[in-house]
């Protein structure tokens, strides 16, 4: 974990802010600590870091003690001052950008990102401690009415927060907007473990196995494919590549991403061809085990 928590440092130091890895690091760290706890509990504790609603409140009186303003960072900055910084500053103006727009974003990974992130940890674990994997045809199958009604739900309550609750006034008041925005987050985390579940239904049950399955290639090089994808866009949008950094529409930009996953599949599937592991998994399980694996088959 600490390692990962260092890819995660340099990342954004190197590519990009919004980095997730030494987050995903820090909370994965706390997960191994619940291993050998009770199911219950461990349940308990995913339903509790996703529903408790006060993190807000919590945190602002933590950086209240630590004299912690993370809103300062960017205070001298515009979207035009970034943009340009992006567009036509150098490497070491970027570098700078990037920590402080980290730094302001403390509140969203550790107010936000990390509550529904160690929840997901912990229902990962629970599934897997009690070797989900190993029915997971049957087990997709026994839950399908039930993702399908939650699913149903969640995404009426999204189109209600969308374009109807806007109209009314209760959806601005101090009281009441917390509320609907956590029930969007909660409808959001829904919609994420459905297309886990989709993805799943799919696999089993119908032809889509056939494209499906090229997918494992880039999931075996998660970690590659994901730093891959910042130096992409980096290149793309910065002013060491491309400059196209906010010049690109809607549409363009979905193609471009389609694109440039499409790319990592095959660029996946032809290195595991000729390697064990993709070269960032490599490197973190040599430093992770002290010493220097067989990377080639």
């Amino acid at each position: 974990m600490f390692i990962l928590f260092v890819f995660g440092a340099l990342h954004i130091i190197l590519f990009w802010s919004g980095d997730v890895l030494n987050l995903y690091a820090i909370l994965g760290l706390l997960t191994t600590l619940m291993i050998k706890k009770s199911n219950k509990l461990i349940l308990f504790l995913s339903a509790f870091f996703l529903f408790f609603p006060f993190y807000d409140q919590i945190f602002e009186y933590i950086f209240r003690i630590l004299n912690f303003h993370p809103e300062i960072y960017l205070s001298n900055h515009t979207g035009e001052t970034v943009r340009q910084v992006i567009r036509h500053g150098t490497y070491l103006e970027g570098v700078q950008l990037r920590l402080l727009e980290y730094l302001s974003n403390i509140p969203m990974l550790f107010g936000f990102l990390a509550p529904i992130a160690i929840s997901m940890f912990l229902l990962g674990l629970y599934l897997g401690k009690n070797k989900i994997y190993e029915s997971l045809e049957s087990y997709i199958q026994k839950i399908k009415k039930t993702m399908v009604m939650i699913t149903i739900i969640t995404n009426a309550y999204r189109i209600v927060f969308l374009f109807v609750l806007p109209k009314y006034e209760i959806y601005s008041t101090e009281a009441f907007r917390p509320i609907f925005i956590k029930l969007m987050v909660l409808s959001d985390t829904a919609m994420g473990i459905f297309y886990l579940w989709l993805i799943g239904w799919l696999w089993y049950t119908t032809q889509w196995k056939k494209v499906l399955v090229f997918l494992k290639y880039a999931g075996r090089m998660a970690l590659t494919n994901y730093i891959l994808q910042s130096f992409i866009g980096l290149i793309l949008f910065s002013s060491i590549g491309f400059k196209l950094y906010e010049t690109l529409s809607p549409s363009e930009t979905l193609s471009t991403a389609i694109l440039i996953f499409i790319f990592q599949v095959i660029l996946s599937k032809i290195w595991l061809r000729y390697f064990r592991f993709g070269p960032l998994e490599w490197i973190w399980r040599c430093l992770t085990y002290k010493e220097l694996l067989p990377i080639k088959k």
